[in-house]
């Protein structure tokens, strides 16, 4: 639903999603369904969703920003 995903190949792979989430479950936010391997909310509030997403946001633009000042090559 947040669209958290790394396309880093090797040891830390999804390190960032993996790290919110386990937050997010540990906060009783999300639930983890072993059976059907999906992360579920816990609290379908449009208000929560809503500032999932503007965080979303928050940390692409960030990188995005911060990739920008990284001199080329």
């Amino acid at each position: 639903m947040l669209g958290l995903r790394s396309i880093h190949r090797g040891g830390q792979r999804n390190y960032l999603t993996y790290s919110a989430l386990g937050g997010l479950v540990e906060q009783g936010r999300i639930s983890w369904d072993a059976e059907a391997k999906l992360y579920n909310v816990s609290s379908a509030d449009n208000t929560v969703r809503s500032l999932a997403e503007e965080g979303l946001n928050q940390i692409e633009d960030a990188i995005l920003e911060l990739l920008q000042q990284i001199p080329k090559v």
